[in-house]
């Protein structure tokens, strides 16, 4: 009995610890304004709530969740919704074939409805035979949400020097590019937002600090049905100014299709390239 007591003390302790609270979201502009003002967002979605657009088991219908990482977004038009994207992907064994393959799932927001694609394309061949897909309302927060974790408003970094003090000091970093606010240098940068957390970076001799994020999505294009890869390259250079290049990469050669470079200021005013900390 004394050691048992012994064991179980630590277990007990932790199980009183304050956990990190989590803010529902249930509007679009208050998921935008979270995302882009640095916060943390974590999603859940059951499908098997959803309704599926293609024919397909219940049981083959998925449920997934965990932190966006990576975003973009399209600003709202006069004729057009505004839309959030992401995806959620894994890799699976599949024993059928013997063979690995990534599981992907990509979401779409727009206003209320999540429109989720699903399907695995294989690693050296852009497979869309099994693409399947539901249309989710995600905002009552049943079955299909997203919360905010705290703080909800993480502090905002002014300069290259409190960006680089935080990332070589272990604080996550989170970061958000406001197009409107930046120079698109070549092609057509659109209008929205860019986003993600850093969780990955470099510093050159020079000191300029460098990240990339990128995500596997499904195209939904009834015509020319396909995967392809969303890569984006970014550098911070000590004049306080951010440079980007986002590129459209086919999802099995790494080819680049299309692609984007655009240039920023880092200021102490939001709505360029911004940096966010939660400390």
């Amino acid at each position: 009995m004394f050691y048992t007591t012994l064991i179980l003390f630590p277990f007990l302790c932790f199980t009183k610890a304050d956990f990190q609270k989590n803010t529902p979201i249930n509007t679009y502009d208050g998921l935008i304004t979270h995302l882009t003002n640095g916060a943390r967002v974590m999603y859940f979605f059951n499908t098997t709530t959803c309704q599926p657009i293609s024919q397909t088991r219940v049981s083959d219908l998925p449920v997934f969740g965990g932190e966006i990482n990576f975003f973009l977004t399209t600003k709202t038009s006069n004729d057009t919704p505004g839309q959030l994207i992401f995806n959620h992907d894994g890799y699976e064994f599949d024993s059928a074939k013997e063979a690995l393959t990534e599981d992907i799932q990509s979401v779409y927001i727009m206003n209320s409805t999540a429109f989720i694609l699903y399907g695995r394309p294989g690693f050296f061949f852009n497979n869309t035979n099994d693409i399947k897909g539901v249309i989710c309302d995600w905002s009552s927060g049943k079955g299909n949400k997203f919360w905010a974790k705290e703080p909800v408003t993480p502090r905002q970094l002014n300069s290259y020097e409190q960006i680089r003090t935080m990332l070589v000091n272990g604080n996550p970093l989170q970061f958000s590019i406001t197009l409107d606010g930046c120079q698109c240098v070549d092609g057509n940068c659109g209008h929205g937002y860019i986003g993600g957390n850093m969780a990955g970076l470099k510093i050159s001799k020079e000191g300029t600090i460098s990240f990339s994020k990128a995500m596997t999505l499904y195209f939904p294009v009834p015509t020319f049905p396909m995967y392809y890869r969303e890569l984006l390259v970014g550098s911070i250079q000590s004049n306080n100014k951010a440079t980007l290049t986002l590129s459209y990469l086919n999802a099995t050669t790494w080819e680049i299709q299309n692609g984007v470079n655009i240039a920023c200021s880092i200021e102490a005013a939001k709505g360029h390239a911004d940096f966010f900390t939660i400390d």
